[in-house]
């Protein structure tokens, strides 16, 4: 059974990159989309959240855990909702736990493909545009990653959350894990940088999946000069993170008609 992993904290939906998604369901396009690729016994939900989520009208098994936000601090929500995707993978009693943003379509059977590459790999994340963690963990917001830190600097490479992908029954994804959430506990911040401090700490990384599995609206590496491209344009996608309106405007023409297909996906 694969276990798609959500995680939802306040009863407003707020995507940052701005997108709107009018009436869809909280969970949805993410859950919708990734689940129509498999059949109804291959696929079950698990959602944390702070409040009583109504999680009626999604055609897939769903279970609700009620937990409390790891902190009361400022951006409280993004540091819970980061955390509570790594430890749901890490104590989910499946054969594949699949940690998802609501704000995702998968565009591609080959999402098919992600939970062989858990078993095979204990952990597969996908890599972010800004490409190191001295990026990344340095300008992006709630940064908290000094260069100092540790030796490499801050050029090892630094990863998207979503989708991410585990096999809870391999040894290298539950010490991954676990480091990374006790470092997110302790030094609250993105949840990319506690990823970074839980490689470093275990010596253990994930696969890295390609862009390929979260297009998103990031230039490469970040305040390149001159620009250094965007991930947007990439053939051939298999999940887009469209609370980027740039990327449902340039892959998605006729949304209604897309959802409807979507939806309607024989399972």
């Amino acid at each position: 059974m694969i276990n798609i992993i959500m995680s939802e904290f306040g009863d407003k939906r707020v995507n940052r990159g701005g997108g709107k998604f009018g009436d869809l369901h909280r969970l949805d396009p993410s859950v919708t989309s990734f689940a129509s690729w498999f059949k109804r016994d291959e696929v079950c939900l698990t959602v944390y959240s702070d409040y009583d989520i109504d999680v009626k009208g999604l055609d897939i098994e769903t279970e609700v855990i009620k937990v409390d936000r790891i902190s009361s601090k400022e951006r409280s929500g993004y540091h819970s909702a980061d955390y509570y995707k790594f430890y749901g993978m890490m104590k989910s009693k499946h054969d594949v736990a699949i940690a998802l943003d609501n704000d995702m379509v998968a565009t591609s059977s080959a999402v098919r493909i992600l939970p062989y590459l858990a078993k095979t790999f204990g952990v597969c994340m996908p890599m972010n545009p800004r490409l190191l963690v001295r990026i990344d963990g340095v300008r992006g917001d709630d940064h908290n990653y000094e260069v100092q830190e540790d030796d490499s600097e801050g050029y090892g490479l630094t990863y998207n959350l979503t989708p991410m992908a585990c096999n809870p029954k391999d040894e290298r994804a539950q010490k991954l894990l676990k480091s990374t959430c006790e470092n997110l506990q302790s030094k609250l911040g993105r949840g990319g940088t506690a990823v970074w401090r839980g490689m470093r700490d275990t010596g253990i990384s994930p696969h890295t999946l390609s862009f390929h599995w979260c297009v998103c609206d990031s230039g490469l590496g970040m305040h390149a000069d001159p620009p250094a491209g965007n991930v947007v344009g990439i053939k051939d996608p298999i999940m887009l993170h469209i609370g980027h309106d740039k990327v449902k405007n340039h892959y998605i023409k006729d949304w209604d008609s897309f959802w409807n297909e979507t939806k309607n996906r024989k399972r």
